[in-house]
């Protein structure tokens, strides 16, 4: 099969990016014939008030991407498009470029971005909806994108006028079963959304056992929505300090902030880690007790949960978004009420108090990924999703 994967980078590279390369590399190794056209938003938008429009007009409906899309259909001729992120060089003119060309259509739905102007179904650190199967003009008023009128006018534009286009993708594929309920929310047909979670590569059977270890992790941006503020805050309450260590790798505009929390708490045993790559992110897990969770927002996805799960890890979270379904309660981990301290606390105190609740539901987690979030798994359920996509072009 020849796949035509289509994506704008971000400009600081994430979890999509590393989502795009993974899919592509998999589905070479099983000997399809993978093109990537690639997209790079330019760093310098914001620095005039031209600039500023044209980057507007162009991420609502680029002619210059149309075009180039329809000639590498015309060269490639592949069977199937997929699309991962527009936003905001390549623009949802895509579509509608593969269209007239005849190229049957796949969206992963990474974000929110075809229902909320910030992609993140967030406002002021907490959980927002408002524009959700509506006219997103409250992002607009709330100024939800880059804190920006303009800016919010665009994203909210391009949601109108995509949803007023004939030009849509054949299929679209949500991550997991709580983002689809919110697409669905949001005017997007049900019968065209399916779902497909992410995959990590198997770093192999563990070589311990989570009792071995007394140290929880936290993985992630160091970002008001990742919870990492309230998870300080139940590492204090729940007295986890004097149980095991906590260590937390990532950066973000926090950190500072964080540092000051763990040192006014007189935690001694938080341990910020910073950036680490992958490899080191593995190392970390595959020695760790469990992963800790604590996202306040409707994450899509939660690539770190599945590479917990790899590891035999499991994971305390809170119940919202992806974890809610990706955690299994006294299964593969312990959910705690959203956003609630106290829960949250006596989730992690239990993880840390006993030994052989963390090595069944640990055991229990490897299950679910070689069972869920495998390579060849995930491979499956791709095909699947290609062949049904074709089926469907050709049937309209």
């Amino acid at each position: 099969m020849k796949i035509l994967q289509l994506h704008n980078r971000y400009r600081r590279a994430g979890g999509e990016d590393a989502v795009v390369a993974a899919e592509a590399a998999l589905l070479a190794g099983r000997g399809h014939d993978v093109r990537q056209v690639m997209f790079d938003n330019d760093a310098s938008s914001g620095r005039s008030i031209l600039g500023d429009l044209g980057l507007a007009a162009g991420a609502v409906w680029n002619r210059e991407s149309h075009h180039r899309i329809r000639q590498v259909c015309r060269e490639f001729r592949p069977d199937v498009a997929h699309v991962h992120n527009f936003w905001m060089r390549m623009s949802p003119s895509v579509y509608a470029a593969c269209g007239e060309e005849s190229v049957p259509v796949v969206q992963t739905l990474h974000n929110y971005r075809l229902i909320c102007p910030n992609a993140m179904l967030l406002r002021g650190g907490a959980p927002c909806t408002d524009c959700v199967g509506r006219l997103p003009w409250r992002g607009v008023a709330y100024r939800c994108y880059r804190h920006s009128y303009a800016a919010s006018l665009t994203a909210a534009l391009t949601i109108s006028l995509q949803n007023a286009r004939d030009a849509a993708p054949d299929l679209y594929v949500a991550l997991t079963e709580n983002s689809r309920q919110f697409f669905i929310r949001g005017g997007l047909p049900a019968h065209r959304i399916c779902v497909k979670p992410n995959f990590v590569h198997d770093p192999g059977p563990p070589q311990s056992s989570p009792s071995q270890s007394n140290t929880v992790v936290f993985v992630g941006r160091l970002d008001e929505e990742k919870g990492v503020q309230v998870l300080l805050d139940s590492w204090l309450q729940g007295g986890c300090d004097e149980l095991g260590a906590l260590h937390i790798a990532g950066e973000g505009p926090l950190r500072l902030l964080l540092e000051s929390q763990v040192a006014s708490h007189g935690l001694k045993n938080v341990t910020f880690l910073g950036q680490l790559h992958a490899g080191e992110v593995k190392r970390l897990l595959a020695s760790s007790r469990c992963l800790v969770f604590p996202s306040l927002w409707h994450e899509p996805f939660g690539l770190t949960i599945t590479e917990a799960y790899a590891a035999g890890r499991p994971v305390v979270a809170f119940k919202i978004g992806a974890p809610s379904e990706l955690v299994r309660q006294d299964a593969t981990g312990l959910l705690a009420p959203a956003a609630d301290t106290a829960a949250l606390a006596s989730s992690l105190r239990r993880m840390l108090g006993d030994g052989d609740l963390c090595d069944r539901l640990g055991t229990c987690a490897r299950t679910v990924y070689l069972e869920e979030y495998s390579p060849d798994r995930n491979y499956l359920r791709l095909a699947d999703i290609y062949q049904q996509a074709a089926a469907a072009a050709h049937a309209s």
